[in-house]
């Protein structure tokens, strides 16, 4: 598995680009999301995950750069990854509530935005070190059962 991260960029639908991976946690060896997409301009940073509902399990937003977050004109809360350029661990939020905001994180360069709970259920911790793996061509990703409007 390579620190490096693998994007794949998709049609999405109603003709949309969308770029998408796999998130895994090499020290522990767990999946922490198998759907995440990439936000990485300033219009998918600015809009993230606003007018969403939910960020089901297994979805996650991947925000670079970014060294903080805000939760504000959200409806659900999120735990928040906070990772250096190697992709390691540096920072872990849970349970970010809506209408919030992190300070910025020293050493941070991206950030993965995870359902709330998610970081309980695979264990992600400070010091991991995650990889980001591309989905196989045309296993429709990007779009199964999910929500790919950013």
């Amino acid at each position: 598995m390579s620190s490096k991260p693998a994007m794949h960029i998709v049609d999405g639908p109603n003709g949309k680009r969308v770029t998408v991976t796999a998130v895994v946690d090499e020290t522990n060896r767990m999946v922490v999301a198998e759907r995440v997409q990439r936000a990485d301009t300033f219009m998918t940073r600015l809009i993230g995950l606003l007018g969403r509902d939910r960020l089901g399990e297994g979805e996650a937003l991947w925000i670079s750069p970014c060294k903080g977050i805000h939760t504000m004109g959200m409806r659900f809360p999120i735990d928040a990854v906070f990772l250096d350029p190697s992709m390691r661990v540096v920072e872990v939020r849970e349970r970010v509530a809506p209408w919030r905001a992190t300070r910025f994180v020293r050493g941070a360069t991206s950030v993965l935005e995870l359902s709330a709970g998610a970081v309980g259920r695979t264990g992600v911790s400070k010091g991991d070190q995650l990889s980001f793996l591309e989905p196989e061509p045309g296993s429709g990703l990007a779009w199964r059962e999910h929500d790919t409007d950013l």
